[in-house]
């Protein structure tokens, strides 16, 4: 591992005290070098200066003494070099560069240079050597020549690095102080900075903020931490209350999913069960109109359930549709009972009538009356224990009738009875845990109660002891009583041969689709041609050139829209004078786009048959 990563790991502290020591060290280091070299070069530029001028005072004063060749002078001269212990050696020499005396000291180690040497001086191991020249009259005059040793230079340095290490040795004493004051303001905020991240991340608790106690860029620091820590804490919050609504939205997706499979089971259970008895011919002849009244009865039911959940969004927004006409509660009741009355003997129930009217008229949706008291009537079966009863009972009120629908089965906590019709309140209970469905039914009741302008309530006289549910509606005003009253869904006459002649093209890729329209429309008299497909209908078209179209509009490979363009791009006149869209794509825009392309009715599926014959009927005799 490189220091620089072993620095790395180390403390905010021990960063810093190490780096403040690393850098005065190194800069008193280079410093102190700096010194040391310039002061050693300095002083050796000193000492040369010194020992020339030394060497040449000399010189001047032995000029005599070599005019006359007098040695002893001469040496006498040399002598004066003495009071500087560093010189060792002095050599003169006459003008011719001839050796002419010397003074020499006991640390000598060596001769005189025979020949004078050229006028300088030059560093040597432990040795400065200098030569000085004269000249009398423009001619050489003679030359000294003197050995110095080099121990001043020696103790100079020595002396230099002691006070440099005595200086480093301070200076890093003063670096170690002010860095340990410069740790505490730098490290204290920064540590204070970490703790609050350590314990937030420990506590995973983002509503902490670290401390800010200095103005500088830690204080900036502090500041965008801590408003970090609230851009987290709110997404966190939002995430948190985000996960909620999801999960709720999950749970009531599947509640959604548990009453929407317990509404569709209802009529399809009588639809199954009495197909079933015709299949297995365990009803006798004169029962086979009414079983074929029941199936057909709850096919629409059915049918007008699937419906209703396309329009589960209008609902909860308040846009739900009512189809209001002039209804008998009395008859919505008994029909409702036939509905459930399969699931009620399946389980061995009993479902025991007490109606003390005949008749109860008032202003309502069909369809929806008998959903209310199918979900009255299913909860009350769901709820109830084999070999038991439910009492269904229709009484008049003060302002208008009551119906009641009793049982005896699980019953109701009394606390939590004001809850009961609350959507998806139920999911938490046990008792609904094990029977699903309970939730958005009794919501549902409830809704469609108010709509109508009653009330719902719910009694029991605690678990264990059954349930009571109360449905209070209006009576409706002798002037809306001049409405004609819906009539129940009842068997109607088979169509009669009003269509005797008629060349019908049936198109669609459902084969029992065009089987149905085409034993319906032939019953009528109409000769019919059915296809499957887009090109199997054109070609058709060229053979029996058909006076009505009746065509599904989503087929493989090519729609009805695309069918209806070419039979008028192929045949003008001859086209098919009129056209039907039979079709499950059933919404208002789905409506307008077949008219708009140049479809004349537009007929959703499901679709009664023998109302298809009677609009043809109509559509031909108009024409």
């Amino acid at each position: 591992m490189t220091w620089p990563r072993r620095l790395g790991d180390l403390s905010i502290r021990a960063k810093i005290l190490t780096v403040v020591m690393l850098i005065t060290t190194i800069a008193l280091l280079l410093a102190s070098t700096s010194l040391l070299i310039w002061d050693y070069f300095q002083f050796r530029n000193d000492l040369e200066r010194e020992l020339s001028t030394q060497a040449r005072l000399v010189l001047e004063n032995s000029t005599a003494a070599l005019s006359f060749q007098d040695i002893a002078a001469a040496r006498e001269t040399l002598e004066t070099l003495a009071p500087n212990q560093h010189v060792r050696l002095a050599c003169l020499y006459n003008a011719a560069g001839v050796f002419f005396t010397e003074f020499r000291t006991a640390r000598a180690d060596r001769a005189c240079p025979a020949r004078s040497p050229d006028a300088g001086y030059r560093f040597s191991a432990g040795r400065l050597e200098v030569a000085v020249a004269t000249q009398v009259a423009g001619s050489p005059g003679g030359t000294v020549y003197v050995e110095s040793d080099l121990e001043a230079v020696s103790g100079r340095v020595r002396v230099q690095l002691l006070t440099a290490a005595a200086v480093l040795a301070v200076s890093l004493v003063v670096a170690f102080v002010l860095s340990t004051l410069m740790r505490r303001i730098i490290s204290e905020p920064i540590d204070a900075l970490a703790e609050a991240a350590a314990a937030v991340s420990r506590r995973n608790d983002y509503s902490l903020r670290a401390p800010r106690t200095t103005n500088d860029e830690l204080g900036v620091l502090v500041d965008a931490f801590n408003a970090m820590l609230a851009q987290i804490e709110k997404s966190e919050n939002e995430r948190a209350a985000l996960l909620t609504r999801e999960r709720e939205a999950n749970r009531l997706k599947d509640e959604f999913l548990m009453t929407l499979s317990h509404e569709l089971r209802t009529p399809l259970n009588a639809i199954l069960g009495w197909t079933r008895m015709l299949i297995s011919h365990v009803i006798p002849d004169d029962g086979v109109d009414r079983a074929l009244d029941k199936i057909e009865r709850n096919a629409q039911s059915q049918a007008r359930l699937v419906e209703d959940l396309l329009e589960v969004s209008r609902f909860t927004t308040g846009k739900f549709r009512l189809e209001r006409a002039r209804v008998d509660l009395a008859a919505i009741a008994n029909q409702a009972i036939e509905t459930i009355r399969p699931d009620a003997e399946a389980r061995r129930i009993t479902i025991e009538r007490r109606f003390e009217l005949a008749s109860a008229p008032l202003i309502g949706d069909f369809d929806r009356l008998q959903q209310v008291i199918w979900n009255l009537l299913s909860n009350a079966i769901k709820f109830s224990a084999y070999d038991t009863r439910i009492v269904i009972a229709l009484r008049p009120a003060a302002d208008g009738f009551e119906l009641q629908v009793t049982d005896t089965g699980v019953g109701i906590d009394p606390a939590f009875l004001p809850l009961v019709f609350e959507p998806f309140r139920q999911a938490d209970a046990s008792s609904t845990r094990t029977h699903a469905g309970l939730g958005l039914g009794l919501s549902i009741v409830k809704r469609i109660v108010e709509l109508h302008g009653g009330r719902v309530v719910a009694e029991s006289p605690g678990i264990g002891r059954g349930a009571t549910f109360i449905v209070r509606l209006p009576e409706a005003s002798p002037l809306l009583m001049q409405t004609p009253i819906a009539p129940a869904a009842a068997g109607q006459p088979p169509p009669a041969e009003n269509l005797s002649g008629v060349r019908v093209l049936v198109v669609d890729d459902d084969p029992d689709t065009r089987e149905l329209v085409t034993a319906v429309l032939a019953a009528a008299g109409a000769q019919l041609n059915q296809a499957a497909s887009v090109r199997e209908a054109l070609r058709l078209a060229r053979d029996v050139t058909p006076d009505v179209l009746i065509s599904d509009i989503a087929m493989p490979g090519q729609d009805g829209y695309t069918l209806l363009q070419e039979l008028r791009s192929l045949f003008g006149r001859a086209a098919p004078r009129f056209a039907i869209a039979l079709t499950a794509q059933a919404t208002p825009a789905d409506r307008e786009r077949a008219l708009s392309a140049g479809f004349d009715r537009h007929v959703a599926k499901p679709f009664d048959p023998l109302a298809l014959v009677d609009l043809l009927r109509e559509v031909i005799a108009a024409n």
